[in-house]
């Protein structure tokens, strides 16, 4: 059993052979979405990131100027949309890896 903030899954993958069932592709999927939520849910990591990637724009050169404002507008603006809509039934129920109990 795998704890989200969505709610509990099941350890299961789903196969067409119902004898070939295997918790972790299921444990996988649930502890690298679990990573990205509490990544994008936690402003300070979210922050940290986003130093990482501006210090990577320095050594861009000529682009520079249009890789800090990709990073700090247009990304962060996507994720920060998008993170309301995330759901695990989007990847690990939608793949067939979990099933919820």
């Amino acid at each position: 059993m795998c704890e989200t903030i969505h709610g509990s899954y099941e350890m299961i993958v789903r196969t067409k052979d119902p004898k070939s069932f295997n918790g972790k592709l299921c444990g996988v999927c649930l502890k690298f979405y679990n990573s990205a939520m509490s990544l994008f849910l936690d402003h300070t990591k979210l922050e940290h990131l986003q130093e990482k990637l501006i210090n990577i724009c320095e050594f861009i050169g000529p682009f520079r100027d249009q890789c800090v404002a990709l990073v700090t507008f247009t990304m962060f603006k996507a994720i920060n949309k998008s993170i309301a809509q995330i759901d695990p039934s989007v990847s690990c129920e939608g793949w067939y890896l979990c099933y919820r109990k």
